[in-house]
């Protein structure tokens, strides 16, 4: 009797010494009373629920009511998928920021669907993409086999878009009632799309056209820009491209694209690759003279501050124009180096020595023919259009007249 009296005494301090409130249940957790339905409403039993959240995971059934209690953290979210021999949901559910309460889970009949897809001759299609849409959301995805097949998992028996394609071939759309076990063949067949591509130069304002430039297609070709700078090209269908335009003094530019079932318009823009180039005034300057360069960059505009050297050794750096000069001290070829950041180029010039003057010849006079001494009568008239004869003819003229001058 003393015994007993001791252990109700220490019972009741014990009880006292409980924490008000407590109870069988972690205060932390929270009881989730899940009930599964029918479309119609009507209970679910046997269904088992995987339920699970971060960090850990839980599983009940349902009872015959289609209940069953589910223990999880407050405060958690917890994920619910069904497994049931008949019933269904395609997606799982979701409880966010789980507290004590009931939970509605609706499920459908089960159903499998078996999709064939075929060519345009009717040949079986591998690898062929199957997607089965509702409400616009993807409910499966797969591929055919070898032999053109794809079943999906179990799904609620409902109507659902369904898509079938291949990379090259034109999707086939149906819509397909899943009422049980269904099968369906849906036949596609190849198809092309334009890809219009259209280059331009971003260094200028507005952007350029660029002419000339090769649009690349792996495993397909190639084709040159026209003057508008853009460049069409025939693609399968619903591909995935790559694509690469480049041209001479360009930087190239590779591209993945996707391609559907329409014309597609790219707009691709492409620079110069970054250059110099050295232009001197003259390839040949004279011993002691300067020779003067001008350093320009891949668009041809000149650059300033660029480091100049001169078979090696450093002579300056270019003016606010883009031009320097140095001096040609030897006969020769000399290189012009110019430096920018990365950027190298050069040129030769050429030192020469300065020409000679060369004396100009003095004519030699021509000889002078000597005339023959003759009277000083006939040297007197000699002159300008005389001759020796004429003038003693002259002579003989005269006599006679002086000699008729004086008979008379």
């Amino acid at each position: 009797m003393r015994f007993a009296t001791v252990a109700l005494a220490f019972a009741a301090l014990s009880m006292l010494a409980a924490p008000v409130g407590a109870t069988g249940q972690d205060a932390s957790q929270v009881t989730l009373t899940v009930s599964v339905v029918t479309t119609d409403g009507e209970p679910v039993s046997g269904a088992t629920l995987n339920v699970s959240w971060s960090g850990g995971s839980a599983q009940e059934t349902t009872r015959s009511n289609g209940q069953a209690l589910v223990d999880v953290p407050a405060g958690a979210d917890a994920t619910i998928e069904i497994d049931h021999p008949r019933y269904v949901r395609n997606n799982p559910y979701v409880v966010r920021n789980a507290s004590q309460g009931p939970v509605e889970i609706t499920v459908a009949r089960a159903g499998t669907a078996t999709v064939t897809a075929v060519d345009a001759d009717g040949d079986p299609l591998g690898n062929a993409i199957v997607l089965l849409r509702r409400s616009g959301s993807i409910v499966v995805e797969g591929r055919t086999d070898s032999n053109g097949e794809f079943t999906t998992r179990r799904i609620e028996q409902r109507e659902y878009a369904l898509v079938v394609y291949k990379p090259g071939y034109l999707r086939n759309r149906s819509t397909l009632a899943v009422t049980g076990n269904v099968a369906r063949t849906a036949r596609v067949e190849r198809g092309s799309v334009t890809v219009a591509t259209r280059v331009t130069d971003d260094h200028f304002d507005p952007p350029r056209a660029v002419e000339g430039a090769t649009v690349a297609v792996e495993g397909i070709g190639d084709v040159a820009t026209l003057s508008d700078g853009e460049a069409t090209i025939q693609v399968p269908v619903n591909t995935r491209i790559e694509m690469t335009v480049s041209k001479p003094g360009y930087e190239n530019l590779t591209r993945e694209v996707q391609v559907r079932e329409g014309r597609r318009t790219l707009n691709v823009t492409i620079t110069r690759r970054p250059s110099l180039t050295v232009e001197p005034l003259s390839d040949r300057v004279v011993v002691g003279e300067r020779a003067r360069v001008t350093v320009r960059d891949e668009y041809g505009s000149r650059v300033a501050g660029a480091t100049v050297t001169l078979d090696g050794e450093q002579v300056g750096e270019t003016d606010a124009n883009g031009e320097a000069t140095v001096r040609i001290t030897e006969t020769g070829p000399h290189e012009v180096t110019v430096r920018a950041e990365s950027l190298m180029a050069s040129a030769t010039v050429r030192g020469v020595e300065a020409a000679t003057p060369t004396a100009t010849p003095t004519a030699t006079p021509s000889p002078t023919a000597t005339a023959t001494s003759q009277p000083d009568a006939i040297s007197d008239v000699v002159g300008p259009g005389f001759t020796p004869a004429t003038a003693a003819v002259a002579v003989l003229v005269l006599a006679g007249l002086g000699a008729w001058r004086r008979l008379r």
